[in-house]
């Protein structure tokens, strides 16, 4: 179900249907991998600025894996969690010196 303001004029059905899958991508794109994956709603932390510190550091993680167009976020997750180091060399890295491959 959905609500909107438009009329049957200005937006006929497949238009809606467009905008409601547009919608969802957006929410199962980003709101599902931030919440499911990167466990963001079931965080509790709330002292001082540590609740937008770890939104940011997600926000580099989800930058990073898609940069690095990684199938899937768990997927990267796994990798990263058994290549510590591997994940610290890539964030040290100089943008001009890198090589996307070797993190693949």
């Amino acid at each position: 179900y959905g609500l909107t303001s438009l009329t049957a004029q200005e937006a006929p059905p497949q238009q809606l249907l467009a905008l409601v899958r547009q919608h969802w991508h957006i929410e199962n794109r980003t709101h599902w991998r931030r919440d499911v994956t990167l466990g963001e709603d079931a965080c509790r932390v709330n002292v001082g600025q540590v609740p937008q510190v770890l939104a940011a550091l997600n926000n580099c993680v989800l930058a990073i894996v898609d940069f690095l167009q990684y199938p899937n976020l768990a997927a990267a997750t796994r990798f990263f969690s058994a290549r510590p180091q591997t994940a610290l060399d890539l964030l040290l890295l100089p943008l001009s010196r890198f090589d996307s491959t070797l993190f693949v």
